[in-house]
């Protein structure tokens, strides 16, 4: 009882320290401030602002009221964190959030002698490569007849006829083998990415022609927890048609007026600088000519469900499953952050957004063609079974 009183009063007591630390540094003025920058950030920079206002009747005037209340009334950093935090949530934007640590995002000196392409890590790992789990989730058992038939970055299985494929991440720096395999001393980050990507694409190709030699006629791409990664989607999209794929392309926020009175309830200009309407175009490679059935879950995002629209957008795929994570468009070029001055904090938001075909905003996610619930414990041989019947094989 003697060591666990002592514990007991030293946790207390560095419990107390941090608690007057907090109180005594706190700085209601700063925090006023950083959110003010937050709000003149997000109004010339956040690309799904006028979205949510039109699309989810989020009450900005109402918002700004409460959360200023907040701050004015906070008498800790805890209490100024929690107020900016709730501010965040209340846009249901998963790409935007307070991320600890100050990202300074700067613009190219195209005067420094630094090079265009800073040299990765001394190796992958130094770099932020890891070797995440990529296998399939254990309810693919359950399809009729599951023989798997490989596995590595791109695991994959069939049943009866239908192949299935497995994409869990469209991050490189998910893949460390990959990467171990593409690493030359001295490579640049930049072109280390695409080196793996590169050697990452092969494989992708090479698992689809793995698959149809085994007998698959259609192909179901499992994209269940696929949280999104880089631009390398739209070239993984590519081999599963060989047609020509079109999208419009994501808009950049790049307000033409100041906005700062959106926070009062008006519209001075939208947040987008007026544009014709670029249009994207990705040439199919064709390693893949049969029906495509995409699976995904509310885990699925960002560049996830950009992978998805080339494919169901343009007709080549049909979405089974749940409603996808609606995280959408990023952070083009870093994206457009505020960094706090209050405490080591930084506020991302993504500068882009990515809209459907029927003119929808991706951070409503994709509804799927064909909805189909995930099963619980037990539950899996039936779920198998809707599954196939679903894809069609």
């Amino acid at each position: 009882m003697g060591l666990l009183r002592t514990l007991t009063l030293g946790l207390a007591a560095a419990a107390i320290g941090v608690v007057a630390v907090d109180l005594a540094t706190f700085d209601r003025a700063a925090w006023a401030a950083d959110y003010g920058a937050i709000k003149r950030g997000m109004a010339a920079h956040y690309a799904n602002l006028d979205w949510v206002v039109d699309q989810r009747k989020l009450d900005l005037v109402a918002l700004d009221r409460r959360t200023a209340a907040r701050i004015d009334g906070a008498r800790s950093h805890l209490q100024a964190f929690l107020a900016l935090k709730d501010f965040a949530a209340a846009f249901g934007d998963p790409h935007l959030k307070l991320s600890p640590g100050r990202e300074q995002i700067a613009a190219a000196d195209l005067s420094s002698d630094e090079p265009a392409d800073p040299p990765a890590g001394q190796n992958c790992e130094a770099d932020g490569y890891v070797a995440d789990d990529m296998a399939f989730d254990p309810r693919m058992a359950s399809l009729p007849g599951w023989k798997p038939v490989a596995s590595g970055p791109f695991p994959a299985g069939l049943s009866g006829t239908v192949g299935v494929v497995r994409i869990a991440s469209f991050g490189e720096d998910r893949y460390l083998a990959a990467c171990q395999q593409s690493f030359t001393p001295g490579i640049g980050r930049r072109a280390l990415q695409l080196a793996t990507r590169e050697r990452l694409q092969r494989q992708l190709a090479a698992t689809i022609a793995g698959l149809k030699s085994k007998g698959a006629r259609t192909l179901l791409i499992d994209l269940t927890g696929n949280g999104g990664g880089s631009e390398w989607d739209r070239e993984a999209a590519a081999l599963f048609t060989p047609a020509a794929m079109i999208r419009a392309e994501p808009r950049l926020a790049n307000a033409p007026c100041n906005r700062e009175s959106v926070w009062r309830g008006k519209r001075p200009c939208a947040v987008f600088a007026p544009v014709a309407g670029e249009i994207a175009r990705v040439d199919g490679t064709g390693q893949w000519r049969g029906p495509v059935a995409i699976l995904a879950d509310n885990a699925t995002g960002s560049a996830a469900e950009e992978f998805i629209g080339w494919l169901v957008d343009n007709k080549v795929a049909r979405l089974i499953g749940t409603r996808t994570n609606g995280a959408g468009c990023g952070y083009v070029d870093g994206g457009a952050p505020v960094v706090l001055a209050a405490a080591p904090l930084t506020l991302r938001m993504p500068n882009c957004a990515r809209y459907t075909a029927a003119g929808r905003n991706e951070i409503e996610g994709w509804d799927p063609d064909l909805p189909l619930a995930f099963p619980n414990t037990g539950e899996e041989p039936a779920w198998g079974k809707r599954l196939v019947a679903l894809v069609g094989g």
